[in-house]
């Protein structure tokens, strides 16, 4: 279920992993057993486990992380009432799974926990009421290289920032090296006058009004009152329906369908008619349908599709071939601002990275970051996730200059998101970010300044080679000058027969041919070929 990224990392975990390893399979089996709404694909696991995690803990009743927002903050005899409310399903499931395997496996839980006075019926409803502290508080980790998430944690101070659809700051991370927990930054991305809240948005922003006040809702147990999602829901409500349109600004019931329930759907359909927007004819809905169920399947797959075989990959082929038929003919039918574009661009480069075809990575991951403009605004981590992928696309493809276009925009934005500059602040100074108006400052963490070096390189780096024929892997270690202190920004590019190391914060692009053959296939390094 679980791997680590350095032995370093795996050292940093294992008090924790000492005793959660026992657990995975029961804790697997049970949460399984509770059905697929509340598996959803393994999240109900790593829930369990973050549940556990704080449970040991065994927080003071004073600290910030025990004082974390709940709906139920105060009000014990209402999170009672609602245990058999369908709101409260999976969390209920979630604290029962991880109470009945902590029976077997101990020091899951604290071992006081099954002793106290109150009961077992006590201890369930505690372990529920940290679960939903934890859904309306954890924000998703993204990794400052690719862009990519690669987690959930709480944080005391994070948790204060409110939300707002329009929000005008968002968090950032930065790492501090393998084993390192990571830090968290909040930064601005509109203006800000002294003394305005600084909020950040807990659901996504692209979304139709009606669905983020439903997701929400869902969440974090709050309806969405906010300056936008009113406007959106009256004045500029012709412009939310073409989200969910065709090209003629008409109302599509299938792609309404998927942003709402059937309660809601009528109450916005009776809206749409009463500020004259008109419904598509069901007929136009025939095109979308088989569109919408590949989708759907191909989402499913996705979500289990980890295998690098050939079959996988063969299979990946022709689930990619399909989307990008239906994204070239039948999503002529909707408006060039539903959502749906977005949706099955997504799908598609995700079925272009199983089958490993770059040419499609390439194209796809290019059409998405353009969407991103439009969609988000001109940070969001989203664009800089797809650039990093269209870049080692185009590596691959031996199109290098393109490849250097891409990633000197990466480098500006990650600039302008303070991400490459982190590292050459003095501890404890403020920046004004050059988006910013006056008076409005970026407050940087003291735990994330350090003060380095960095260089253009005369000399290039010295690799060396450590091989370990049992595990078919192979370690790769520079002699770096002692000036260098910034060398943990690199990107690492592995083709059969060579290696690119770019150390980004020292400006030097290293190759180097590998003792060694690389199965791109599987990625494992042949030793007996040694060249």
């Amino acid at each position: 279920f679980f791997g680590y990224c350095s032995s370093r990392c795996c050292e940093s975990d294992a008090a924790d992993h000492r005793v959660e390893c026992p657990a995975l399979k029961p804790l697997s089996s049970s949460l399984r057993a509770a059905g697929e709404d509340v598996w959803h694909g393994g999240d109900a696991l790593l829930n369990a486990i973050m549940l556990a995690r704080i449970a040991r803990k065994e927080l003071p009743a004073d600290s910030d992380a025990a004082h974390l927002s709940t709906p139920f903050e105060g009000k014990p005899n209402v999170l009672r009432a609602m245990f058999n409310v369908p709101l409260m399903q999976i969390p209920v499931a979630i604290a029962e799974a991880t109470q009945e395997v902590a029976a077997v496996c101990p020091g899951f839980l604290p071992k006081e926990w099954s002793n106290r006075s109150q009961g077992k019926r006590a201890v369930l409803e505690r372990l529920v009421g940290i679960l939903v502290q934890v859904q309306v508080n954890a924000t998703v980790v993204v990794e400052d290289q690719g862009f990519e998430a690669v987690g959930e944690a709480l944080f005391t101070q994070g948790a204060l920032a409110n939300h707002d659809c329009s929000p005008n700051s968002q968090f950032t991370f930065s790492f501090r090296g393998e084993g390192a927990r990571p830090v968290l930054h909040l930064q601005c991305i509109q203006s800000v006058a002294p003394g305005q809240d600084l909020t950040i948005s807990y659901t996504d922003t692209a979304k139709p009004a009606w669905e983020r006040r439903r997701r929400l809702k869902s969440s974090h147990w709050f309806n969405c009152d906010c300056s936008r999602c009113k406007s959106e829901l009256s004045q500029k409500l012709h412009d939310q329906s073409k989200l969910v349109a065709d090209p003629q600004g008409r109302v599509l019931r299938s792609l309404l369908m998927r942003t709402t329930d059937e309660t809601e759907a009528a109450t916005l359909l009776r809206a749409f008619k009463a500020v004259g927007i008109e419904l598509a004819p069901e007929a136009a809905d025939e095109s979308l349908r088989s569109a919408l169920a590949v989708a759907a399947k191909g989402q499913d797959s996705s979500a289990h599709a980890s295998s690098k075989s050939s079959v996988a990959k063969a299979e990946a082929r022709t689930s990619l071939a399909q989307i990008q038929h239906f994204i070239e003919n039948t999503l002529k039918t909707v408006h060039a601002e539903a959502l749906l574009h977005y949706e099955l661009n997504a799908l598609a480069l995700q079925k272009a990275r199983e089958a490993e075809d770059f040419c499609s990575i390439s194209r796809h991951a290019a059409n998405l970051s353009h969407r991103c403009e439009s969609m988000y605004h001109d940070l969001h981590a989203k664009r800089c996730s797809f650039l990093q992928i269209q870049k080692h696309a185009l590596h691959r493809l031996g199109r290098d200059a393109e490849a250097d276009a891409v990633q000197a925009m990466v480098d500006d934005l990650r600039m302008q998101m303070r991400l490459m500059a982190e590292n050459m602040r003095t501890p404890g100074e403020t920046h004004n970010l050059p988006f910013l108006e006056a008076g409005a400052q970026s407050v940087v963490s003291q735990e994330s300044c350090e003060a380095s070096s960095v260089k253009n390189l005369d000399q290039p780096f010295l690799p060396s080679w450590t091989t370990d024929s049992n595990l078919a892997s192979a370690w790769i270690s520079f002699d770096i000058p002692a000036d260098v202190t910034s060398m943990q920004d690199a990107e690492i590019d592995i083709a059969a027969t060579r290696v690119r190391v770019n150390f980004k914060m020292a400006h030097a692009l290293q190759e180097f041919a590998t003792p060694f053959e690389v199965d791109t296939e599987s990625a494992r390094v042949v030793i007996s070929h040694k060249r």
